[in-house]
């Protein structure tokens, strides 16, 4: 587990590596993806990098964000139907949203915000 999140936010690893980490923390499972890409920052790094290079659209960028979406979704309430988006006029919904941003970062908690179940669940605070 500590190799992995070394993987993820130490500077200067390839998206190879970075994307290597993300697969291996899904399979050792739910709390791993969490402690990794949320509690540990991986996922708000992974973001912060990929913004920082102009939103890298090769091929390895594209991937490496792909799978730190599936990895999220490990997380994403199972038996659920999509639930309702966080209400940006609720004030209990834009502080989620504040949160999420803090943990994720802007590009990752915008691809979450639409589920608030989801968020609550990669929040810590699901049902």
């Amino acid at each position: 587990m500590k190799t992995l999140l070394l993987a993820l936010i130490s500077p200067g690893k390839s998206s190879g590596t970075r994307e290597g980490a993300v697969r291996g923390l899904v399979g050792v499972g739910k709390e791993a993806v969490r402690k990794g890409l949320v509690e540990g920052g991986g996922a708000r790094v992974i973001a912060a990098e990929w913004e920082a290079s102009g939103s890298d659209a090769t091929p390895s960028g594209l991937v490496l964000m792909q799978s730190v979406l599936e990895a999220l979704r490990v997380m994403q309430p199972v038996g659920l139907h999509m639930s309702d988006a966080l209400d940006m006029q609720s004030d209990e919904d834009r502080a989620l949203r504040g949160e999420l941003d803090e943990v994720l970062g802007p590009f990752f908690a915008s691809q979450v915000a639409g589920d608030k179940a989801w968020v609550k669940e990669v929040l810590g605070r699901g049902t």
